[in-house]
């Protein structure tokens, strides 16, 4: 479970660059909790991306986000991929030979949670300095919020799952069921 595909330069991602086709824009705001609006510089990323560049590119954008920047990255995976959190047991729980056998695309990301597999779908990444974005738990249901509320601009019933205990890292695939506050879109 490589952190980079074969001979991969990632240093060229320390800038986050945008190619042709991408937009990045200073338009999207977030009230904090002393009402003030906080900046973030949006990145639709119009290309499809492997998971290891994926992965790089949201540790380049955490990189950036230490130094003070605010990004929302919306992005899609090219071919489909593995996924595991950061601390998920993945190589107590899944069959290494058989992945590589089946020619899966596999990563592990710099966040938590557990296997997630990436195909057809779009994905966000947020990287901002922690006192901009306030406590994790606060973070995290403000995110949610912000996303349950677009998708319902879009016309789809969008809702926040309930409050519920935390499954445990090693409890099987990510997305099984929804943890407290994520979006839960149809039945």
């Amino acid at each position: 479970m490589g952190e980079g595909g074969p001979g991969a330069d990632t240093s060229v991602l320390r800038g986050a660059h945008l190619e042709r086709g991408e937009q990045a824009r200073d338009d999207v705001l977030r009230q904090d909790g002393s009402g003030r609006l906080l900046s973030f510089s949006l990145w639709i990323d119009a290309t499809p991306r492997p998971g290891w560049l994926n992965m790089a590119i949201d540790r380049a954008l955490l990189e950036r986000a230490q130094a003070g920047e605010r990004w929302l990255r919306l992005y899609a995976w090219h071919p489909s991929c593995l996924s595991f959190g950061r601390h998920e047991p993945a190589a107590r729980r899944y069959d290494r030979e058989r992945i590589a056998a089946l020619g899966l695309d596999v990563v592990r990301r710099p966040t938590g949670g557990r296997a997630v597999w990436h195909a057809g779908e779009l994905t966000y990444a947020v990287a901002a300095p922690a006192a901009a974005m306030g406590a994790l738990r606060e973070a995290y249901a403000e995110i949610h919020r912000v996303i349950r509320d677009a998708v319902r601009a879009l016309g789809a019933g969008a809702e926040l799952a309930g409050a519920r205990r935390a499954t445990r890292v090693d409890a099987g695939a990510c997305f099984a069921a929804p943890a407290g506050g994520e979006v839960m879109v149809g039945d």
